[in-house]
């Protein structure tokens, strides 16, 4: 038997490798800490809102929340064109083209965000929420209101989470999920205040739930761009129109792939709302959530490896992409490994979590979550490689044609087959094209580079 792992071996392991590999594990053990907090926070959120509304509206909140969510991509891609810009300029040591990048960005955060706000705060004038619900009482002054205060708080926060993108781009994700898990803590604890005082109130719900995490942000960006990032914070005088181009040449291709995204990921709330019923928006998210801790764990090791790849891919030490790619493959697989445990024991942990409302879970919608799931571990790992390369022309092409197989298979299982509400997850796992290309896009990349390395060696050596 070898000799057991002691204090020593653990900091070895940490400090073992080159600097990036060494701010890689760090960063990764970090946010796994961070987001299994973040996890049972989210956990413990579904059913204390229940509890404090009911099943119902809280598949309106869901609903609606989700709806506004898809205009974080409204930001045409300027957020991850910019992650991959910050990273280039500060490997190549410009700070004064990194302060440019963040300036121009924030600024046109701000319009951007500006003319959304007002633009959906106006036309929310005209919709008749209650109608869209299949509401049977009088509610509509009531969901217009939510639905200002959620549009509200996410146009604020595209614009105050650009923090969240350098710090992801630093390499320092851990950061970003520190404040997220903060945020929703904060909720949590407001929350649970409200149940033992207030009486439960679907607008007081989305206040909380909305300016909690706000909140915090806000305080985020005052500590650390008067501290750590001062050098970097946004200012009217570091505001460059000609970075513009430098970042939506990457940033307008992440658009096209975001909208893709929107249309196959975040829609699936509103189909379910309108071919059947809020309560079924419910229980397709319990399962979701479910399943997602795997997605969301595996997420938190991938989270500091995109700006990895860009610092790796920009100094051409492409061997160290290969062998990073390998471990996150293990890692993979291990949680599969994992995934098909929680299939089996779901219908157990899933009363014990939510009560009755499991009662109402189809087995088959557990099932086809999971391979959904499970094969989105792998398609999501290389399509972040070749994101940090930017590489991005063809998820550019196949973002254009993946949405509609995703809407095509999406009618016709649910109108012609009637396969539920589970038929969703088939449509996904079917339209995921850019996830199953990518592969090979990226093992044919690394070809072409070591054969080129092995042709300028041989060169190299009759010269």
């Amino acid at each position: 038997m070898g000799r057991p792992y002691s204090i020593q071996d653990i900091k070895d392991f940490f400090h073992k490798g080159d600097t990036r590999s060494v701010q890689l594990k760090k960063s990764i053990v970090s946010c796994l800490f961070i987001k299994v907090i973040s996890v049972i926070i989210s956990l413990l959120m579904v059913p204390m809102c229940i509890h404090y509304i009911n099943a119902e509206q809280y598949g309106i909140w869901l609903t609606l929340s989700t709806m506004v969510f898809w205009l974080g991509f409204f930001d045409i891609g300027l957020s991850n064109g910019l992650r991959n810009k910050f990273a280039e300029a500060k490997a190549k040591g410009d700070s004064i083209l990194a302060r440019e990048y963040v300036s121009t960005t924030f600024f046109m955060l701000t319009l951007i965000f500006v003319v959304i706000w007002l633009f959906f705060v106006i036309g929310n004038n005209f919709i008749n929420w209650n109608k869209f619900f299949h509401l049977g009482y009088d509610s509509v002054g009531e969901l217009n209101n939510l639905f200002v205060i959620i549009i509200s708080y996410f146009c604020l926060q595209n614009v105050i989470k650009i923090l969240s993108t350098i710090f992801i781009s630093d390499q320092h994700p851990a950061w970003a999920s520190f404040f997220d898990m903060l945020g929703q803590f904060l909720a949590l604890l407001i929350i649970w205040v409200m149940m033992q005082l207030i009486p439960g109130s679907l607008m007081k719900l989305g206040i909380v739930l909305c300016f909690a995490p706000l909140l915090v942000w806000v305080i985020a960006n005052i500590i650390f761009f008067r501290g750590r990032y001062k050098m970097y914070s946004p200012s009217i005088k570091y505001v460059k129109f000609i970075r513009i181009k430098d970042i939506l040449n990457l940033g307008l291709q992440f658009f096209i792939i975001q909208i893709s995204c929107i249309i196959q990921f975040q829609t699936a709330n509103f189909i379910i709302a309108y071919y059947f019923s809020v309560l079924d928006v419910t229980i397709y998210n319990i399962v979701y959530k479910y399943f997602n801790v795997l997605a969301m764990t595996f997420t938190i090791f991938l989270a500091p490896f995109w700006s990895a790849v860009t610092d790796a891919w920009t100094r051409k030490e492409f061997e160290w992409i290969r062998n990073a790619t390998r471990k996150y493959l293990l890692i993979a697989m291990a949680f599969t490994f994992l995934g098909v445990v929680l299939m089996f024991v779901a219908p157990c942990l899933l009363k014990l979590w939510v009560g009755e409302v499991a009662s109402g879970i189809d087995l088959r919608l557990i099932v086809i979550c999971f391979i959904y799931v499970a094969i989105t571990l792998y398609t999501t790992l290389y399509v972040n490689i070749l994101n940090g390369m930017g590489i991005l022309r063809v998820q550019y092409i196949l973002a254009l044609i993946s949405p509609f197989v995703y809407l095509g298979a999406s009618y016709f299982l649910i109108n012609y087959w009637n396969l539920g509400t589970y038929s969703i997850y088939i449509a996904l796992i079917l339209s995921n094209i850019n996830g199953y290309v990518a592969p090979f896009q990226y093992y044919r990349l690394m070809r072409e580079k070591r054969n080129y390395a092995h042709l300028k060696t041989m060169t190299d050596i009759n010269f």
